[in-house]
């Protein structure tokens, strides 16, 4: 009937003018990719089968950039700006064609020479004309026969000879001398044999006769440009290409993001590089590229004024605490009331309470004294400092040269019958106890007895 077909909208072989469905609805010539940001999207598809895959095309997408992959719709972080990086101003010496980065190399002197054709040291690689250009170098043999012809001698000097161009005249030998043009029999094949294989490992260009030495294993590798252990110089693949070694994060959001991993092996996390990103929070963490909600600004509160009595020098936000009282003092260190600790002066300095005699050798030296007020004298403690003196004076500091020792002189021998109690320096007047010197010393005792009873009387 041709009313019959597919009546499942969903199906692939829909047909809006079925009105009868005939059993022939499939779901897989229109099943695909349906993701548009996806290596493998397909436009036709209208149904997805998770195909989707995001690496086959990605690549280098800055078109800046010296690997810029023009297939890549995504962007693998592999863009460099150096392998095409030289001079590209198109006059300087070492142009490089290839550049597309001026890396500011160009110079203009390597390629400084002489421009004029007609010159003897014309240089057909010069660019720039130095003023070198001459024309006496160029004279030589303009004889082409001759075996010192010069090709470049525009001017011919006589000096053509015919016998030193003989050599090898054979292109096959290996010192085949292109100049010669008399064979001498000199030609030889050996040292220039070597392997002629241009796929070979060890080939060797300047090469002419294969001598069967071609390898192909010192330059066997992985030639895989996807794999981990790819060899730019290997030319032959020797099936040890591996994605192990590269594997890694390749989130570059993630913590542990990994920026030499070329394939991610799902070990992506998010933690350890979590904390505060609020730069004017207390625990600000510069290292963290993830905020974690830790952020707080109480830790690190204080008074911000350094003139401040409290200030905090490790305080980042002002709490308003900041007073110049607790810190107020004299802060004029001559003055009585210095106070060391002050940092604020309050006008209080005074410079009377401290101020007394400062000479330690003066008799009324004030040792708390630190402003000197012309008080010192020298005579209230003057007197005999010597101890062994008869006028030994204790409380003296100053000796007046007062001191005598005659005024205590005397026996001080206590059992001698002139023993005297006063006297404190013995002059060796003391008498001894013997019968004559017993009733001397009677009569003596007996004479200031009746003295002193007389004046008693």
């Amino acid at each position: 009937m041709s009313c019959a077909g597919c009546t499942d909208a969903a199906a692939c072989n829909f047909d809006a003018s079925a009105t009868i469905d005939d059993g022939s609805c499939e779901s897989l010539s229109c099943a695909g990719c349906t993701d548009a940001t996806a290596c493998n999207y397909d436009a036709s598809a209208t149904i997805d089968d998770g195909s989707c895959e995001s690496l086959t095309c990605a690549g280098c997408t800055d078109a800046t950039a010296c690997n810029f992959d023009a297939s890549a719709t995504i962007d693998d972080g592999s863009c460099e700006s150096l392998s095409c990086a030289g001079c590209t101003d198109a006059t300087a010496c070492n142009f490089d064609a290839s550049a597309t980065i001026d890396d500011g190399s160009c110079e203009s002197l390597s390629c400084a020479g002489c421009t004029d054709a007609t010159a003897c040291n014309f240089d057909a690689s010069a660019t720039i004309d130095d003023g070198s250009c001459e024309s006496l170098s160029c004279a030589g043999c303009t004889d082409a026969t001759a075996c010192n012809f010069d090709a470049s001698a525009t001017i011919d000097d006589g000096s053509c000879e015919s016998l030193t161009c003989a050599g090898c005249t054979d292109a096959t030998a290996c010192n085949f001398d292109a100049s010669a043009t008399i064979d001498d029999g000199s030609c030889e094949s050996l040292s220039c044999a070597g392997c002629t294989d241009a796929t070979a490992c060890n080939f060797d260009a300047s090469a002419t006769i294969d001598d069967g030495s071609c390898e192909s294993l010192s330059c066997a590798g992985c030639t895989d440009a996807t794999a981990c252990n790819f060899d730019a110089s290997a030319t032959i693949d020797d099936g040890s290409c591996e994605s192990l070694s590269c594997a890694g994060c390749t989130d570059a959001t993630a913590c542990n993001f990994d920026a030499s991993a070329t394939i991610d092996d799902g070990s992506c996390e998010s933690l350890t590089c979590a904390g505060c990103t609020d730069a004017t929070a207390c625990n600000f963490d510069a290292s963290a590229t993830i905020d974690d909600g830790s952020c707080e600004s109480l830790s690190c509160a204080g008074c911000t004024d350094a003139t401040a009595c409290n200030y905090d020098a490790s305080a980042t936000i002002d709490d308003g605490s900041c007073e110049s009282l607790t810190c107020a003092g004299c802060t004029d260190a001559t003055a009585c009331n210095f106070d060391a600790s002050a940092t604020i002066d309050d006008g209080s300095c005074e410079s009377l309470s401290c101020a007394g005699c400062t000479d330690a050798t003066a008799c009324n030296f004030d040792a708390s004294a630190t402003i000197d007020d012309g008080s010192c004298e020298s005579l209230s403690c003057a007197g005999c400092t010597d101890a062994t003196a008869c006028n030994f004076d204790a409380s003296a500091t100053i000796d007046d040269g007062s001191c005598e020792s005659l005024s205590c002189a005397g026996c001080t021998d206590a059992t001698a019958c002139n023993f005297d109690a006063s006297a404190t320096i013995d002059d060796g007047s003391c008498e001894s106890l013997s019968l004559r010197w017993l009733y001397r010393c009677y009569r003596l005792q007996l004479r200031r007895f009746c003295y002193h009873r007389r004046r008693i009387l």
